[in-house]
């Protein structure tokens, strides 16, 4: 398909590849207050630990984020991917993320198999494959949520963690978990971090929120139980700015003369 290049019509979703998938851990429906059930603490855990409500601190990342008007992070991620014989083998990733509120985002990734850069600039979602030299743009919702409902609703196309992009990261990280643990205060990049566990039908996350005043996630893991060989994606998030100075020209595209332009392909039927 990627060899294809001259036909207008590619799907540029396909090219948003599983590396750049948000997690899916806000994919199951149930609600956490109604399904989320305490487990005993791990052997040898402390009674101290026993006292930590995740989600109580879930909570308080999520309304740290959502106060933030702007910020940037990077992130470094690996993967799984399981092949066709069962062997699984893992990919490396990093990404520099900007958001200014309520409608920009910025995005360039780059992982072992691709690499791509997005705008959005409240308009308008520009991608662009670097690596084949395409990219594509599409009229999109004024705000961010609505946006990144509308691509992966109707292209197919997801950003990385995009749930800390959105208004509720709260109702979106606890989505559909049946089960919690704590596994107590643990090292992520020298920053102690409270380790949690949500369990779900469909996958398994963990989270490393920061301990102390300022509970920004630094670390998550999914696990991918449906699938074949259980595939893991891990990402590790530093160098958070909360008071990020983000200019306008930050979110215009600069796609590079030459660039071939492709149509995003729906993958639900508008609304006439």
């Amino acid at each position: 398909m990627l060899g294809k290049l001259a036909q207008r019509h590619l799907t540029l979703g396909a090219l948003w590849t599983v590396a750049m998938l948000s997690l899916g851990v806000w994919g199951e429906r149930e609600s956490f207050a109604q399904s989320a059930t305490a487990t005993a603490p791990p052997s040898g855990q402390t009674a101290s630990a026993t006292a930590i409500d995740p989600d109580k601190i879930v909570r308080a990342m999520a309304s740290l984020l959502t106060s933030a008007q702007s910020f940037t992070l990077e992130i470094e991620k690996t993967f799984d991917v399981v092949l066709e014989d069962g062997a699984k083998i893992e990919y490396s990733g990093a990404a520099d993320i900007a958001l200014r509120r309520p409608n920009r985002i910025y995005v360039m990734y780059g992982d072992d198999a691709s690499a791509k850069e997005l705008w959005y600039d409240g308009l308008t979602f520009t991608l662009f494959d670097l690596h084949h030299n395409v990219y594509g743009s599409i009229a999109t919702a004024p705000n961010i949520d609505g946006a990144l409902e509308q691509l992966s609703e109707d292209y197919g196309v997801y950003l990385p963690l995009a749930a800390l992009f959105s208004a509720d990261p709260y109702a979106k990280y606890v989505a559909g978990v049946r089960s919690k643990r704590y596994f107590g205060v643990h090292d992520v990049e020298g920053i102690p971090s409270h380790h949690f566990l949500f369990r779900g039908d469909h996958l398994d996350w963990q989270i490393w929120i920061e301990a102390g005043e300022r509970p920004l996630p630094r670390k998550i893991v999914v696990t991918y139980k449906e699938l074949e060989g259980s595939p893991q994606h891990s990402v590790v998030m530093t160098d958070w700015d909360l008071d990020a100075k983000l200019e306008d020209e930050l979110f215009v595209a600069e796609v590079p003369d030459g660039a071939v332009m492709a149509d995003f392909i729906t993958i639900r039927k508008q609304d006439q």
